[in-house]
């Protein structure tokens, strides 16, 4: 802003914006809103489509036309179009006689633009680029540039939104009116709480405790990151349950903000997440994937009792390779889950070094085969992996031995308490255990139908091994 511009500015509020000026005789048609990411810009413009939609506002346009910068790149395969016809693809329910005859009167229309710095194109206001007939086809960002030059339709108005870094890309000269989204004030972010925990107390001791916390106080002035700050501490006041679905409302909203630095703050210095035994649809798991994709690592994921379909751990997969630890007990897991959750060992920066899928998930012999797949990749760093109670047989025990006998395996604990390996099993799997490559320290074997003489022979194996320097000890 230049010198001394900040003292001729007026706070105003979202029906003013097209009010024109006392010491001007122009009137205000085209009209820039700049704000930075999550101050409410879209949800300005929500608010402007619902109040006029009701009749409460803005009642001097016939018509409203909202399009998204991002909506319109996606025409950018359609080499020219006509204005007529962007309306009509965008709202189908117009007929192309009704269009026409809205369009005669454009002073009556409002046309919101959302999201320039979305946009691909640079907005070119050289008048030998500009059009003036809505039914003439020209590139859609000739269009654009049209119809905020008051080339196009003159006299209708034009409100655009734009983060600031978005702006060099306009021509402000020919803009009537410039407006600046701040966000909340010291005694707005007070209201808020108080609007937002309803319980007086409750609300006193939220915002103290942000008000304590520098960071977060600072962040405050943002609207999104307001709402996400005080639903992450109405958790503090919750049953764990309802905790947890509030958290994924809060996940939703930290996909959109995209800022690692927030993300992080949010999850925690501990960067653990705990989600055990609510149900998660596709959807959820999206948006925890998105979060921790976001953040770039996670400590660890506890989804233990949470039923998770194979699409739901298809989805997880990007989010699950950039977590330390995970465990997935009791998740109803099948054979058809364990081709994703290989695919995130075998990630190229998976982070996984800790997996636990015991305790009723059936993935049997086939779907551990699948994990060794990932297991011997290079790319693996799995440590410690927990099979027991998975319905396995002697028939996986070969490509078990086979990620033991890898050069690429990191795993140092195996659990494959309470499955059937039998004897076959136990004998496939010391092949892996002789092994030089081997650097597995404990194995559980409990429960698995070993006669006492392959017990025997497994004792004698882990004292061989620790004569000749190996610590492995075999719980059978």
């Amino acid at each position: 802003m230049k010198k001394g511009a900040a003292e001729k500015c007026e706070r105003i509020w979202i029906e003013q914006l097209f009010r024109k000026s006392p010491v001007s005789v122009n009137p205000v048609n085209i009209i820039v809103v700049s704000g930075i990411a999550g101050i409410g810009k879209t949800t300005m413009i929500q608010k402007i489509m619902y109040d006029w939609a009701r009749g409460t506002q803005y009642q001097r346009f016939a018509f409203v036309f909202l399009f998204k910068f991002r909506e319109l790149n996606l025409l950018d395969n359609e080499p020219q179009m006509s204005l007529t016809a962007l309306i009509e693809w965008h709202y189908k329910h117009l007929t192309h006689d009704k269009l026409i005859e809205i369009l005669q009167k454009p002073e009556s229309l409002l046309f919101i633009l959302d999201g320039l710095e979305e946009y691909k194109h640079k907005l070119d206001f050289t008048h030998s680029q500009l059009c003036s007939d809505p039914d003439v086809e020209v590139p859609v960002h000739i269009l654009v540039t049209s119809l905020v030059s008051q080339t196009l339709l003159k006299g209708c108005s034009v409100l655009i939104t734009s983060r600031p870094t978005a702006l060099e890309a306009m021509d402000m000269k020919i803009v009537d009116q410039f407006v600046e989204i701040l966000g909340f004030f010291l005694d707005q972010r007070l209201m808020y709480c108080k609007n937002f925990f309803v319980d007086t107390a409750l609300a006193a001791e939220a915002f103290q405790y942000v008000k304590k916390n520098t960071i977060l106080y600072s962040m405050c002035f943002i609207p999104s990151y307001c709402w996400m700050i005080c639903s992450v501490l109405k958790r503090h006041f919750m049953t764990p349950e309802k905790a947890k679905s509030e958290a994924l409302q809060v996940g939703q909203w930290l996909c959109e903000t995209q800022n690692k630095v927030l993300i992080r703050e949010i999850i925690g210095q501990d960067l653990k997440m705990n989600f055990r035994s609510p149900t998660l649809s596709d959807v959820d798991c999206a948006v925890l994937t998105a979060v921790i994709s976001c953040c770039g690592e996670l400590k660890e994921l506890n989804l233990s009792g949470t039923p998770l379909t194979t699409e739901c751990i298809k989805i997880l997969e990007p989010g699950l390779s950039c977590c330390s630890k995970v465990w997935l007990q009791s998740c109803d897991l099948t054979s058809t889950c364990c081709s994703a959750l290989s695919s995130a060992l075998s990630a190229p920066n998976s982070r996984l070094t800790e997996l636990s899928l015991s305790k009723h998930n059936n993935i049997e012999d086939s779907g551990v085969e699948q994990l060794c797949e990932g297991l011997r990749s290079p790319n693996c760093k799995l440590e410690t992996l927990g099979l027991w109670s998975c319905g396995l047989t002697s028939a996986c025990c070969s490509a078990l031995s086979s990620v033991l006998l890898s050069p690429n395996s990191r795993l140092t604990y195996l659990n494959l308490y309470n499955n059937n390996l039998g004897d076959s099993g136990a004998r496939q799997l010391s092949e892996g255990l002789r092994s030089d490559n081997c650097k597995l320290t404990n194995l559980w074997l409990f429960g698995n139908e070993i006669s006492e003489s392959e017990k025997s022979n497994l004792k004698s194996l882990q004292e061989q091994l620790r004569r000749s320097g190996r610590h492995l000890t075999i719980n059978i």
